[in-house]
């Protein structure tokens, strides 16, 4: 049996102990997080090869409203190979990878060696995602690490997730391990372009204050 799927069968039970995060708004229509798990505090043996497992996929019935999903900066300290790909999905870890949620099945796996830890950023993108989000909701996207015992960790962020009737287009965060530690998901606030525009305009209220100083000097 493949990696894969073991502990998939078992997967809604041990999710029903999981760590749940309160909803966090969106930006807009786009929101970064980064997701961490440390191998050790989640209970995952390391040294062994594992799966790293990533999905996008949309509520039932399928949403017409878009999300995307931009996978980057992974750092591992294991070695990852021989990808697989279902959906949308594309790219390659610990590279990028993109995805979106216009099918039913959106998946990258790859196998690895387990380390001591995993790190990448996820940025939602789309008309499901900020306030005023749409009608639809449920889209799920989900980080999950197997090591070769079939244990896992996972990360899940899920659009609008009491919907009905939140339709805010607020994220729900929540986290699994054996150990109910080792999983964490940290909000970037603010995003690289935020940080730019915001700088822009900083600079331009100081500009415009020392032309009027200058001005009333005169």
């Amino acid at each position: 049996m493949s990696l894969r799927y073991i502990g998939t069968p078992s997967l809604a039970a041990l999710l029903a102990v999981a760590v749940l995060g309160s909803a966090r708004p969106a930006e807009a229509g786009s929101v970064t997080y980064e997701i961490m798990i440390d191998s050790a505090a989640a209970g995952l043996t390391s040294g062994v090869g594992g799966l790293a497992d990533i999905q996008l996929n949309p509520a039932t019935p399928q949403s017409p409203a878009t999300v995307m999903a931009t996978i980057f900066g992974t750092s591992t300290d294991g070695t990852l190979f021989a990808d697989a790909i279902t959906g949308t999905a594309a790219g390659n870890l610990p590279a990028t990878v993109t995805m979106d949620n216009s099918m039913p099945v959106n998946e990258l796996t790859q196998n690895f060696t387990v380390g001591s830890f995993f790190d990448v950023f996820v940025t939602l993108d789309g008309s499901e995602i900020g306030p005023g989000g749409s009608i639809f909701s449920g889209t799920v996207f989900a980080l999950t690490i197997y090591d070769g015992a079939g244990n896992l960790a996972q990360a899940q962020l899920t659009v609008n997730p009491d919907y009905p009737p939140t339709l805010d287009g607020s994220i729900g965060i929540m986290t699994f391990s054996p150990t109910g530690t080792g999983v964490t998901v940290t909000l970037v606030v603010p995003e690289p372009s935020g940080t730019v525009l915001m700088g822009l305009g900083l600079g331009v209220i100081v500009a415009v204050r020392r032309r009027r100083r200058k001005r009333s000097a005169a």
